[in-house]
Order: C-alpha cells, then structure tokens, then sequence
C-alpha cells in the first residue's frame, strides 16, 4: 500500500524535524552565547 508508505515517512520525518528542532531550542536556551558565535 502507497499510502501507507507515505503516511509512515511523513509521521517519522515529521519527528526528526521535531527533534530537531526541541534540541536547538533547548542548546540555545542553554548557551544563547555559542549560537550568537555561529551566526555572525
């Protein structure tokens, strides 16, 4: 089944990019200094 198939890699990429994203949020929570130094 396709759909299946489609359903299951948009639920799994959908939780890495979530992960993703609770993890810069929390390092920059943790040292905002580090993240400034990156983005000059």
């Amino acid at each position: 089944r396709l759909d299946e198939k489609m359903t299951t890699d948009a639920v799994s990429f959908l939780s890495i990019v979530s992960c993703l994203f609770f993890d810069s949020m929390i390092s920059r929570r943790k040292n905002p200094e580090r993240i400034n130094e990156r983005w000059k």
